[in-house]
């Protein structure tokens, strides 16, 4: 801190004089000093020195002016865990200046008055007020509040409201637990983080893994059946079409109360979507998220082979041959059905397959003899052994995922 001294000249006619001004002057000016951590000035033998240097007592009043450095700092916000956080508002007390953390949680300030005090902010957690004293480097611990609670501001219908204010079923995430999830899209990221939601994935296909929600079950049997869904205050047919990293949060409306103010529509429940929107900053943010999953089968059966499949088929043959000629007039005896049985299930109609048949799916995998000459049954083109579970998935396959987003704006636009 830099200290510059104005001296106001008064001149006095007795030197007595002189020295009672400076017996009512200095303890003030003392006091003064001492607060503002000044050592420069000081008194010696009835006389003021500034720096050093003697100033006869005609001097009648003093000033200090004083000029300070600007600094520009740079810090970590974490919580007490040592994991970052986004999005916490940093601004210079009792001005408009001020930015928000990365998704790193680092933070920056340029032309900042080492005078200065930082205020921290965020949503859940206690606001702290931290004086500069002329460091380039500030590093915060935010700590929860214990009624955090009451401090969330809750999406509901066309509005919003605070939690301790709210008598509705509402349910609600953030878009930040939406990503933790290697998965790409909505539905299936949803699957355990609302109560009351039931999320159902019928089919793993790439581009058709989307999961159908219920919110507390089907309250419609005709017609629609789905929740409505509303993407910034706008009714869409969809929602896996959204990137889940543009996602702020995601709130379901569960009981009546909640979705009254849609009538009808909402008799299944409605899924409010907001999208993140820029942010009034002096600097952009941008955020890059990196996902990288590998998924495999959690239980593949096993199924059986051509010859295996071939003699199943024969003995269904075999039994419904019971089935439609168990009474014949012509059938007395267990004998007599075994001897017509033998004679004609191969030809009464239903699928089946001869000895030769059931030898040539034997040597599906042996093209040779063990002497090296060919195999005669081997038959790879009419009676094949594919193992199209093996030929159509892998044992497991990989998924990357790669996100840049970018915040910021002004007053006049943001982006």
């Amino acid at each position: 801190m830099f200290y510059k001294v104005y001296a106001d000249l008064k001149k006095r006619k007795t030197k007595r004089t002189s020295h009672v001004f400076f017996r009512i002057f200095l303890p003030t000016l003392l006091l003064f000093t001492t607060a503002s951590c000044i050592q420069v000035i000081h008194a010696e033998n009835g006389a003021i020195k500034i720096n050093g240097s003697s100033i006869p007592p005609s001097i009648s009043k003093i000033k200090l002016k004083t000029t300070f450095r600007l600094l520009d700092i740079v810090g970590r916000v974490t919580d007490t865990s040592g994991i970052a956080l986004s999005d916490v508002t940093v601004t210079i007390k009792d001005t408009r200046i001020g930015t928000a953390t990365n998704s790193s949680g680092q933070y920056s300030l340029s032309d900042v008055n080492e005078t200065a005090t930082l205020v921290f902010s965020y949503v859940g957690y206690t606001t702290q007020e931290i004086p500069v004293e002329g460091r380039s480097r500030i590093d915060v611990v935010m700590r929860t509040v214990e009624d955090s609670l009451n401090a969330v501001i809750i999406n509901v219908g066309y509005g919003r409201q605070r939690r301790e204010f709210l008598t509705s079923s509402v349910s609600t995430v953030s878009g930040a637990e939406l990503v933790k999830a290697p998965v790409p899209n909505i539905s299936t990221a949803l699957k355990g983080q609302l109560a009351g939601l039931v999320a159902i994935q019928s089919s793993g296909k790439p581009g058709s893994d989307g999961a159908s929600l219920n919110i507390r079950g089907t309250g419609t049997y005709t017609g629609q059946t789905a929740p409505l869904i509303m993407v910034d205050g706008i009714a869409r047919d969809t929602y896996d079409d959204i990137d889940p990293n543009e996602v702020e949060t995601i709130s379901i409306l569960k009981d009546a109360a909640a979705t009254s103010v849609f009538g009808v529509r909402g008799a299944n429940g409605v899924i409010l979507i907001t999208t993140k929107r820029g942010q009034n900053s002096t600097s952009p943010s941008i955020n890059f998220t990196g996902q990288t999953a590998r998924s495999s089968f959690t239980n593949l059966p096993r199924f059986v082979n051509s010859y295996e499949y071939a003699t199943l088929l024969n003995e269904q043959a075999l039994g419904d041959y019971w089935v439609k000629h168990a009474k014949d007039p012509d059938i007395k005896t267990w004998e007599d059905f075994v001897r017509k049985r033998d004679a004609n299930w191969r030809t009464d109609g239903a699928i089946n397959f001869s000895d030769n048949d059931l030898r040539y799916f034997q040597n599906a995998h042996t093209p040779t003899l063990a002497n090296g000459e060919r195999n005669p049954w081997y038959d790879p083109y009419f009676h094949p052994d594919t193992d199209w579970k093996k030929m159509l998935f892998r044992d497991a396959t990989s998924t990357s995922q790669a996100n840049v987003n970018m915040r910021g704006g002004s007053k006049a636009m943001r982006y």
